[in-house]
């Protein structure tokens, strides 16, 4: 077998070999939505403000902690950065990757569809002879930042008792909830967007006589 002729056989094996191999063009992007694999939402806690979630592709997965939608706590998938400086997430062996972008916003969707959005920022409050309470509620997400101020004894010679409350938590059914020590806030929407709050037990840092407990209507929502 002369040379030029072996030379011919190993340029016919190239070329064949390279005409089958995809270009890196025509490569699926493990980015797009395409593929069957993807997220899934393990668990949330009672307030939902961490959320467990499963990355998986078709034979390997793994598990990411997520804490109030935008914060990855703790994770066992594989994690870089890009050339564009976007944050990547993929199974070990990269079979299916999903931008930090991508999982932040499939997770407030899915908080979207599940939790109620009755609730509206704003502040809220009721009016007794004797005793007062106010709400002032902001919204980031699906979270919710409420802090109040409640009086008891307004008319009192020397001034009222009050109390004070500051916490951050999500709605599950028309309801938040917030917990310290034996004490539990119950705060649910109702269809006119007034609110119902209950206690049991007592805030050991309200002053005497001292309740959040009530009817609250709205009274202005924050300037955009």
């Amino acid at each position: 077998m002369t040379k030029l002729l072996q030379i011919l056989i190993l340029l016919g094996i190239y070329t064949n070999l390279y005409a089958n191999t995809p270009s890196i063009h025509h490569l699926k992007n493990p980015l797009t939505k395409e593929t069957p694999h993807g997220i899934d939402i393990v668990k949330t806690d009672k307030n939902n403000l961490y959320t467990e979630v499963l990355l998986r592709a078709k034979s390997e997965s793994c598990h990411i902690h997520i804490e109030n939608i935008h914060h990855i706590k703790k994770t066992s998938c594989t994690q870089f950065t890009n050339s564009k400086h976007m944050k990547i997430i993929c199974t070990p062996h990269k079979k299916i990757c999903k931008t930090e972008k991508e999982l932040f916003a499939y997770i407030a969707q899915n908080a979207k569809s599940t939790h109620n959005t009755l609730l509206k920022e704003g502040s809220y409050s009721w009016h007794k002879a004797n005793s007062e309470a106010s709400l002032h509620i902001q919204k980031k997400h699906h979270i919710f930042t409420i802090k109040g101020d409640a009086l008891s004894g307004t008319q009192n010679k020397y001034g009222p008792n009050m109390g004070e409350l500051a916490f951050t938590a999500s709605m599950k059914n028309s309801t938040l909830v917030y917990h310290k020590g034996e004490y539990t806030f119950t705060l649910r929407v109702n269809t006119d967007g007034s609110l119902s709050v209950t206690e049991n037990g007592y805030g050991a840092e309200f002053g005497r006589g001292v309740s959040f407990e009530g009817h609250y209507t709205l009274e202005h929502t924050p300037t955009k």
